[in-house]
């Protein structure tokens, strides 16, 4: 019933039939540590831009600029650039959630998903993005994590996974 659920059962699928509860320490303990990652890489976007205001400095130019030899460093700094604190808190709280269900649903392959998904949303943002602009944000990354999410719940069956992907969809844009 609703009151045996744990954390793991989101993994499964089978949540929605159950109670959510955080009172098994193994569960607390595999949810606090899927929040590590996704809550590193956050806090280094938002150092990132606590760091341009402070010094009063522009890093825009260090994103991906398509189809350019200076553009190439942006595939690395891309996620880590935004225009405007509300950029910045847009892609803080999908980056939160999906790394979040994703390292929690599959811990041994989440680093090699991030890695992929980071370096694959820069690279494809530099070979079909307009060469006439400079391309900052955690966009492509947050649609690269939801294209991830979704997949595997269809393939899975994970009817949780599916619903959390597609309402981070929704909410996102």
């Amino acid at each position: 019933g609703w009151r045996s659920a744990k954390i793991s059962d989101f993994c499964s699928g089978t949540i929605l039939d159950k109670h959510l509860s955080m009172e098994d320490k193994q569960e607390r303990k595999k949810f606090l540590g899927s929040l590590i990652i996704p809550l590193i890489l956050v806090a280094l976007m938002w150092l990132v831009k606590i760091i341009e205001v402070s010094f009063g400095i522009n890093l825009g130019r260090w994103g991906v600029t398509p189809h350019t030899a200076k553009g190439l460093i942006g595939i690395l700094t891309l996620p880590f650039l935004h225009g405007s604190w509300e950029h910045l808190l847009s892609n803080s709280i999908p980056i939160l959630v999906l790394g979040t269900a994703l390292y929690y649903c599959y811990p041994s392959l989440a680093n090699r998903v991030l890695l992929i998904t980071y370096l694959a949303s820069g690279l494809i943002t530099w070979c079909i993005g307009d060469s006439d602009t400079t391309h900052i944000g955690a966009s492509a990354l947050v649609y690269g994590l939801n294209l991830f999410l979704i997949t595997s719940g269809f393939i899975r069956g994970n009817r949780m996974l599916i619903v959390i992907a597609l309402i981070m969809v929704f909410l996102y844009g």
